[in-house]
């Protein structure tokens, strides 16, 4: 038991180290990310935190299992190249033992992982897209600032304003490009919109005053648009394309409810990768084991970067099944057990490889 405890803690130790680094890197390339949002005019300033708060979940659920494998990679390997797990082994415990020990602390990960993956993802995804609702919503046109170039409603629309009137409250020489999807047509009719004078009209309904202002209709391909012109006219934006609103709702919705929607291939395709991330935990533990021992790999910067091409191997592979569910080329139930059973059986060759060459070889004498 002691040594069960001495290896468990060693493992859980490392792992809080390398879970930190990680983080900490993901979490600026994130940030990064969202800065340039920000930038942009799409995500203001002062929700830059928290748009980088509710990004975390995801960022946890995909590097959880990463960080049990290199963790326990670092610490096993350490053991082996000091000698200690030479003493153990000596002492009548087998690797057998050892990877049960591993999958114990690998099944507190699995929870853990379920729990960010299909509990706090749903919920910081619907988060999320109230956050994005409210800025489309109170976008004040004082936050515009001359000169610039705004995409807003999630890239469907972009605002420029010439000039600020009236310390802010209105803008002169006004140009807007807006996207606006009709029912029955494929392509998007897109909305020019030049005026002399923009005023906010109707928050709610969020509605622009133009003044002098021409009007511009036209479908891509088209050689002449329809051409409006009026004194004055209201110009409106839609909350969001139709083409986001299936996936944003299926991404903010539970596990119990995403189950529901067995109608949907894009539904069941989400939940696919959101249930295959908690059971990668436990099939990533299994690896630890050969990564640490094999002389294949020689140092160790060689078994973390095996390790973590291992790792994106897996995530491809299992985003290769999600994409032919979502296409309905395959059933849900087949798109989540095959990955697992290909690396299991991958795991499997391996603890029985002696077993196996003896037979070949037997084959041939």
């Amino acid at each position: 038991m002691l040594l069960k405890h001495y290896i468990l803690k060693q493992i859980f130790q490392c792992a809080m180290v390398v879970s930190i680094v990680l983080i900490v890197i993901f979490s600026g390339v994130e940030f990064s990310t969202i800065m340039k949002s920000s930038v942009s005019g799409s995500i203001p300033h002062g929700l830059l935190g928290k748009a980088l708060i509710l990004q975390m979940p995801f960022l946890l659920s995909l590097l959880l299992p990463l960080v049990l494998l290199l963790a326990g990679i670092l610490v096993i390997n350490n053991l082996h190249e000091s000698g200690e797990l030479t003493v153990v082994k000596a002492s009548g415990i087998d690797t057998f033992r050892i990877n049960i020990w591993i999958m114990n602390i690998a099944v507190l990960m699995f929870f853990l992982v379920a729990l960010t993956s299909l509990y706090l993802e749903p919920k910081a995804s619907k988060a999320k897209s109230q956050m994005f609702k409210n800025i489309d919503k109170d976008f004040a046109i004082s936050n515009f600032q001359p000169g610039q170039f705004y995409p807003i409603l999630k890239g469907d629309a972009v605002v420029f304003v010439g000039k600020s009137l009236k310390s802010g409250s209105a803008y002169g020489d006004i140009f807007i490009a807006h996207k606006e999807y009709k029912e029955g047509d494929k392509k998007p009719i897109w909305n020019i919109v030049t005026a002399e004078k923009a005023a906010k009209n109707n928050m709610e309904a969020r509605e622009w005053g133009l003044h002098n202002a021409w009007n511009f209709a036209f479908k891509p391909g088209d050689k002449e648009g329809e051409i409006i012109t009026a004194k004055d006219f209201f110009v409106s934006f839609p909350e969001e394309a139709k083409q986001q609103l299936e996936k944003s709702n299926f991404e903010e919705m539970s596990l119990r409810k995403l189950s529901m929607q067995q109608h949907s291939m894009l539904a069941m395709s989400l939940l696919q990768w959101r249930l295959s991330l908690p059971l990668s935990v436990l099939i990533l533990a299994l690896f630890i084991i050969p990564f640490s021992y094999e002389n294949f790999f020689g140092t160790q910067f060689l078994r973390l970067f095996a390790a973590v091409t291992f790792y994106a191997v897996y995530l491809s592979i299992t985003l290769v099944f999600r994409y032919y569910i979502s296409v309905g080329s395959i059933s849900f139930l087949y798109g989540l057990v095959m990955p697992p059973i290909i690396f299991s059986g991958i795991i499997g060759l391996y603890y029985c490889r002696d077993v196996l060459f003896y037979c070949w070889s037997s084959l041939w004498r």
